[in-house]
């Protein structure tokens, strides 16, 4: 997890490691990794089916971005924030990778919602977009 962590680094923060001295600092990152496994209960994953890197990204790396991402969002609704929760991971990352990457998971649960959703406009190929009609057929 902390050579994951070092990679995902800014190139700037990786010279300042190698200036640092690498054993030394993968020593002491070490150390926090295990110790982060230790206080989280991060073996108990292990029954869960997670994969170890994919929990990392979910559980310290998207921590990281997600809270400055949700501070620029409209705060039209209440937010879905799955990361931390371990058994909506599990199934999630259960799921099929082509599926994962094709997005099913994230239209299913859309289409549970509200099935119309998927008729808004989202990141259109040409703009501007042209108003659905409504139902009597005006836009």
């Amino acid at each position: 997890m902390s050579q994951l962590h070092q990679r995902s680094m800014p190139r700037a923060a990786r010279a300042a490691i190698h200036r640092y001295g690498a054993a030394r600092y993968q020593s002491i990152a070490g150390e926090a990794f295990e110790s982060l496994v230790t206080q989280t209960s991060w073996n108990d994953a292990r029954t869960s089916g997670l994969d170890a890197f994919d929990q990392f990204y979910w559980e310290h790396r998207m921590s990281t971005w997600h809270g400055p991402a949700m501070a620029e969002r409209d705060y039209y609704s209440d937010a879905f924030i799955p990361f931390n929760y371990r058994p909506l991971l599990a199934a999630m990352l259960g799921v099929d990778l082509d599926e994962r990457r094709s997005g099913a998971v994230q239209l299913a649960a859309i289409k549970a919602v509200d099935s119309d959703l998927l008729q808004l406009p989202i990141n259109p190929k040409k703009w501007p977009v042209a108003a659905p009609a409504n139902r009597h057929g005006r836009a």
